[in-house]
This record gives structure tokens, sequence and C-alpha cells, in this order.
């Protein structure tokens, strides 16, 4: 069993949890969010993102090429703390300075954005397996481009501007 932190509706937390696995339990309309973490890792040298093909095994979006990591904050994790555990579980790295970007809230959950820079080549990254089967850069043109077509999680096109955005102005 993995416990979630459930958050109320200004994000503050509630003192209540939920089982990872009843999260769809909680109501798009409600007062109950949960927290999800996201890291957006810029190649130094290209200003591409680092993205992974997320494993056939995965039941949302399998297949699918996805942000450079993420996931549920756990019970009593932060944001910062919980981005920092996924970038090292999904992608063996450890050293990476998540910086906050930003907040949106999307149906329960409010997703807590963060760059980070890297001139690792993807090929050395030794990801989790299980997660993910392909990690590599793109630019922003070719995830638009990926998302119109179904190969890329189907993110609002805007969400993939302001990151970009982000990484231009904050050399991020």
């Amino acid at each position: 069993m993995e416990l979630l932190d459930i958050y109320n509706s200004n994000k503050i937390l509630t003192g209540e949890t939920v089982d990872r696995a009843e999260r769809n339990s909680l109501s798009p309309e409600g007062e109950r969010h949960l927290l999800v973490v996201h890291i957006c890792i810029k190649d130094t040298l290209t200003g591409k993102m680092l993205i992974q093909r997320r494993n056939l095994s995965k039941k949302a979006y399998p297949g699918r090429w996805d942000l450079s990591a993420g996931g549920f904050a756990k019970h009593g994790e932060n944001s910062r703390e919980a981005i920092i555990r996924e970038t090292r579980e999904e992608l063996g790295l450890d050293g990476i300075e998540p910086e906050y970007a930003f907040t949106a809230s999307f149906s329960y959950v409010f997703d807590d954005f963060y760059t980070a820079c890297t001139d690792t080549d993807p090929a050395e990254i030794r990801f989790q397996s299980e997660e993910i089967d392909e990690l590599r850069f793109a630019g922003k043109t070719e995830i638009l481009d990926m998302i119109k077509t179904g190969e890329f999680v189907d993110y609002d096109t805007a969400l993939i501007e302001k990151i970009f955005d982000i990484f231009e102005k904050t050399n991020r």
C-alpha cells in the first residue's frame, strides 16, 4: 500500500490520505486533490528536453513519450522531496538541482513542474526499465508534433510552450 496525501482546493494539506490504488475515487469537481511532480531536464548544449518513452506495461499512456520524469508525491513528502526521489528512481540521476517553475491544476491533482539542466548523454543514463523504455532529447517543435500524432502524452500545447519559454528565459 502506498499512501498519498490529500490537499484541499487551496493546495493545503488536509491531514487525510488515500491509497494510491484508490486515487481515482477522488472526484474531479471535489475539494480533495493529490500532488504530482514533473521535472523537465534541458540539454545545456542544444536546449532540447530530455523525454522518456513510457514502458508498455504502464496503465496510463503506455508506450507514449513523456516529460523527463515525474510521479505522485508520497505521504509525508513535500514537492521538492518528491521530484528529487522521482528523478533518482526513474532516471538514476543524483545531483540534479531541480528549480521550481510553476503549478498547474488538472482534474483532482496539482502538478508542480520543475526544470533542471544536464549535459549527460541519454545513452549513459541508467533509467528504471519498469517505468521507461527509452530516453532521448527532443526540441519544442518535435514534441508539439508528437502530441498531434498521439506519440506523446496529451499535454496541452501551451504547457510545452511554457516549459520551453522557461528554458530560454532562465537558462534552465
